[in-house]
């Protein structure tokens, strides 16, 4: 009898032995598995705040270039109307200069009569 109860101790002491292991390797792994998420995660993020960050660049670059088209369009819209405008100063300039150029021809011409 003495060996039979020997033997049940040593039996439960195997088996709280071997639920405290699995216990611990229970924990483990679960330690393993949450640290493989918290990796996973943080990879995921990364590349997903990359594609972000390169489509948001790319469409400011698109956006950039248009409004640049579009004031590159007003200035030469600008520089077209303000080339108009000093042109015909330039043309009344030259007309005045020519009228001005025949009275005092004119006026010379009547002096020397």
């Amino acid at each position: 009898m003495a060996q039979h109860r020997d033997a049940l101790a040593r039996c439960k002491a195997t088996i709280e032995l071997a639920e405290r292991m699995t216990g611990e390797h229970e924990a483990r792994y679960r330690a393993a598995l949450a640290e493989l998420d918290r990796q996973a995660l943080s990879v995921l993020v990364e590349r997903a705040s990359g594609r972000l960050a390169r489509m948001v660049g790319n469409r400011l670059v698109a956006v950039t270039a248009m409004a640049a088209r579009e004031q590159r369009q007003r200035l030469d819209a600008a520089a077209a109307s303000c080339e108009r405008g000093v042109m015909r100063r330039v043309v009344r300039a030259c007309y005045g200069l020519m009228v001005c150029a025949l009275v005092v021809l004119l006026l010379a011409a009547g002096a020397g009569w």
